[in-house]
């Protein structure tokens, strides 16, 4: 896969690649399924043997869908913002990406696993949808460097969407390091209209948002659906941190599958596993 643009600054480097198959080495792409969202003709998604993820993979597998409850509560908040663009960061195959892209909305898309945008960038080629997408590889989080990409052990031996980003060393379990960088570096890639921000990036979401401050003062961001998993358990504060910086940019968190009444901060450690912020003002 060869990088189609790199930009870089001072002090880091946002690599978008290209979504042409004739200008990438793409590793061969051996399984592709039918991604089935209720209301969108089924369109292809490619996806790792389920034997080596039996997580995202598997289910796309079994039954044409990954977390089919909150693609639904996207594209209902989409519906009523004809306007309104898409930040999937950690994207890992696609599924929110590629649904989204039917609508014809705009897409970035950001992963730090290399594997994870070839296979998706055959999923667009596939479902003609390339022209709505842009892709970035790099890793999210509070500082320019090198950094390690590190299977979740604890969450299950073979759940690549598990993936975590480490800094420092040269050695990947992926084979490969990735550039990290930061939201602030992202602000070009939009514009006027308001932007859905789909983010799950195995606990380092605090860290996305700790050099991001230009970029929620530059970017019209109204809705963040956002994994809390990670932050039920937090000894370290970090979902505070979470908390702190959303609320004082006037974010209230929503159940995704409740949004009539705001989540209490003091409940914080009960919250769902998925958390939709939605800006009051």
């Amino acid at each position: 896969m060869d990088v189609h643009k790199k930009t870089c600054g001072r002090d880091s480097c946002v690599q978008q690649i290209s979504s042409s198959l004739k200008n990438t080495t793409v590793e061969p792409v051996n399984l592709c399924v039918g991604l089935k969202v209720p209301g969108f003709k089924e369109t292809p998604i490619c996806i790792y043997d389920p034997k080596i993820d039996n997580a995202i993979s598997a289910s796309l597998a079994a039954k044409g869908i990954w977390e089919g409850h909150l693609v639904t509560v996207v594209h209902k908040i989409l519906s009523r913002e004809p306007d309104m663009e898409f930040m999937d960061i950690g994207c890992n195959v696609g599924v929110y990406t590629i649904t989204v892209a039917q609508r014809g909305r705009k897409v970035v898309a950001i992963d730090a696993n290399k594997r994870n945008l070839e296979l998706l960038i055959t999923s667009l080629q596939m479902g003609k949808l390339t022209q709505n997408v842009t892709l970035l590889w790099n890793a999210l989080s509070d500082k320019v460097e090198t950094m390690n990409l590190r299977l979740d052990l604890g969450i299950a031996e073979k759940n690549i969407g598990g993936t975590r980003v480490e800094s420092g060393g040269t050695f990947s379990e992926f084979g490969t390091t990735v550039q990290s960088v930061t939201l602030d570096d992202l602000i070009g890639h939009f514009g006027k209209h308001s932007v859905f921000i789909k983010i799950d990036i195995e606990a380092s979401e605090w860290k996305a948002l700790m050099c991001g401050k230009q970029f929620f003062e530059s970017v019209h961001i109204k809705y963040i659906l956002m994994e809390w998993m990670h932050y039920k358990n937090d000894k370290l504060c970090h979902g505070d941190y979470i908390i702190n910086f959303l609320s004082d940019r006037s974010f209230l968190a929503y159940d995704p599958q409740n949004m009539n009444r705001a989540l209490k901060i003091k409940d914080r450690y009960t919250w769902p596993t998925d958390v939709l912020w939605m800006k009051t003002s």
